[in-house]
């Protein structure tokens, strides 16, 4: 099971923006026993990430939380659940409960990736910081491949029933997709002593692929706004929303 958590935040201070997000992590941990931290920091494709869409201006903003497996579901969602008050360094932040998305299964997926069958064109927006890294160097450009290989990686986590680990059909997806337009800028992404290169904006995706791999891409692309694209998504990189279409959460 996936679920994804939208909660209202209000601060009554000012100054604060998108990157407390590393800190609402850091506070989510402080509230689950040491070895589930522990344990998290342990794994390559961690199950949750988490980002934030904050209006500096009204100081309030929207926190987006997704647990990717049964497991994250059972340990977060009673924290999440009677969430009210998140005492951070920076200030305390009021909690107003939102919307929930339980997605059940990779059927599920399956089944929102339906309706895209005859799109052609799929718009991807980095709603927050995102970056890849490539031969230990940031990317600050999205390619195909690393929008691919991120969400496969991450399907591969939430659900290892239907492992997507098949390199021919990877590279099939990959001779059939193609961003053909964007509207990005770069950007710095602050995490502890360091500014991570980054960038954000929209992209469109042009697919030309046979039925079977259509439903393959389709069905990531359903996958992405829970998955999140690209490295440190866990810390509030890599935040996406999709098109909106029939059964599709953006």
């Amino acid at each position: 099971m996936i679920k994804q958590y939208r909660i209202s935040l209000e601060s009554k201070q000012a100054g604060l923006n998108a990157s407390i997000a590393y800190p609402l992590y850091a506070w989510l941990l402080s509230q689950v026993p040491t070895e589930v931290g522990t344990a998290l920091h342990e794994q390559a494709t961690r199950p949750i990430n988490q980002y934030i869409l904050w209006n500096a201006a009204a100081n309030r903003g929207e926190w987006v939380v997704n647990l990717m497996t049964d497991e994250m579901v059972e340990i977060f969602s009673p924290i999440l659940n009677a969430l009210s008050v998140i005492a951070l360094r920076s200030g305390t932040l009021l909690a107003t409960a939102g919307s929930t998305v339980e997605v059940p299964n990779f059927q599920h997926l399956l089944k929102c990736g339906e309706s895209l069958s005859n799109v052609q064109l799929f718009p991807i927006h980095f709603l927050t910081p995102t970056t890849f890294k490539q031969d230990k160097r940031y990317v600050i450009f999205p390619q195909e491949s690393l929008i691919l290989q991120s969400l496969i990686s991450r399907w591969n986590v939430s659900f290892p029933e239907a492992p997507m680990d098949d390199e021919d059909a990877f590279q099939a997806l990959l001779r059939g997709i193609h961003i053909v337009d964007y509207n990005l800028h770069t950007t710095r992404y602050p995490m502890k002593q360091v500014r991570l290169p980054a960038f954000q904006g929209r992209i469109s995706i042009e697919t030309r692929l046979p039925a079977p791999m259509m439903a393959l891409w389709t069905t990531l692309y359903s996958f992405a706004p829970y998955a999140g694209i690209g490295v440190k998504t866990t810390l509030g990189m890599g935040g996406v929303s999709m098109m909106k279409a029939s059964n599709l959460p953006v």
